[in-house]
């Protein structure tokens, strides 16, 4: 359910259907502040989360599953 709804918000962003994979779609977030702050915005509200910006790093936007466990990480630190 995480992951796919981070998919969704991914696609919803990032409209170039040209790029193809999830990290891709990551790395073209990652080259533009204003894309990126949209996207942790967008998860942030979903989720009803805070992410802290000490996790908020080259890695959140270059590994999906490292973004997709940060993300439960606060999912279930809010449970």
């Amino acid at each position: 359910m995480i992951k796919e709804k981070i998919n969704q918000i991914l696609n919803e962003i990032v409209t170039d259907k040209s790029i193809k994979t999830d990290q891709n779609r990551l790395l073209h977030i990652s080259n533009n502040s204003i894309l990126s702050l949209h996207f942790v915005t967008a998860i942030e509200e979903y989720f009803e989360i805070e992410i802290d910006n000490d996790d908020i790093d080259y890695k959140f936007f270059s590994d999906f599953d490292y973004l997709e466990t940060t993300v439960k990480k606060y999912v279930n630190a809010k449970n």
